[in-house]
């Protein structure tokens, strides 16, 4: 059903049942207006995902924040920027873009401006900024396995730093008013400590991923997200995905979760299950998963299997 419809629905009875014809399936008014409430950031992701170190494919020479899930065409901000004042067309009563004139994928246009509103939330512009890496701290040399260090994915030495050079970096650099990656957010941001190095880090992302990592205000948002769409699980593609890790849109179910906490050590983190992929969830975040994904009444053991794999936050 699309929102037009969703919005027609009578409200009056607590359960209501599909208009589609022959189907049965009920529904509650709450999971209507709760529909309602995600449909403008469950679109952008149906649409788009975080590209992965990929050029942006306009010919620019800047680095891609954006893939089309469609096409895998990507996209930096200035060049989505300009497609979303691109000539459009009208189709089922929205307007619709062109991903490129060479490539036939229709995007409607809400959908790009949604882009910008949903990428200034602190969790998905964080997200989109560091992710967690194991390679050793560029200040203290720590390489401890049991403590990710916070790498800026647009650093081009790939430094990264744990969180107590975190912690010394925002006091003793340069603080400047900078347009976030050539957007037009602009956001307090502190360069790199390494002479060399021209990175830039949005302060409040810096302090999210922080907060989080220790504990004092774990943001979910900035690695998994619902996957509100029906896919098959990247791990035993059979199964329906629950799951999705926002870094590297990769699908999970629940089995394949618990499957892979149960066979090996840890070290306080998760790898993606995806041959290949580098990202990594910590394992505390996966314990926040049954209250902020909903798991369609399946059981799941993680909590249970957290149990002695951690010990506190990485600190």
């Amino acid at each position: 059903m699309c929102s037009n419809c969703l919005e027609n629905t009578d409200f009056c009875t607590t359960t209501k049942i599909c208009k589609a014809f022959g189907c049965k399936q009920e529904f509650s008014s709450e999971e209507i207006k709760l529909a309602l409430r995600n449909s403008p950031e469950i679109m952008v992701w149906r649409y788009f995902e975080i590209a992965n170190y990929l050029q942006c494919d306009r010919g620019c020479n800047n680095q891609a924040i954006l893939k089309v899930t469609l096409c895998r065409h990507s996209y930096c901000f200035p060049c989505l920027h300009q497609k979303e004042y691109s000539s459009a067309y009208t189709y089922c009563n929205r307007d619709v873009i062109l991903c490129s004139s060479t490539c036939n994928v229709e995007i409607p246009r809400s959908v790009v401006q949604n882009c910008f509103l949903l990428f200034r939330k602190e969790a998905i512009m964080t997200a989109i900024t560091l992710e967690l890496s194991k390679e050793k701290c560029i200040r203290c040399k720590d390489e401890d396995l049991k403590t990710l260090r916070i790498k800026n994915r647009f650093c081009s030495y790939s430094h990264a730093y744990c969180i107590l050079c975190c912690e010394y970096m925002k006091a003793g650099s340069l603080r400047e008013q900078r347009p976030w990656l050539m957007s037009d957010v602009i956001e307090e941001q502190i360069g790199c400590i390494h002479t060399l190095c021209k990175s830039y880090t949005p302060l409040k992302c810096l302090d999210v991923m922080v907060e989080t990592l220790t504990g004092k205000n774990i943001q979910t948002e900035i690695f998994i997200r619902n996957a509100n769409f029906p896919r098959n699980c990247n791990g035993c593609r059979t199964a329906e995905a629950d799951i999705v890790f926002v870094r590297c849109s990769h699908g999970f179910c629940v089995g394949c979760i618990d499957s892979r906490m149960q066979e090996r050590s840890n070290n306080g983190y998760l790898q993606c299950i995806y041959r290949g992929c580098s990202t990594l969830i910590p394992l505390f975040v996966i314990s926040e998963l049954p209250k902020s994904i909903h798991w369609d009444g399946k059981s799941s053991d993680i909590n249970g299997l957290l149990v002695g794999n951690i010990c506190g936050k990485f600190y």
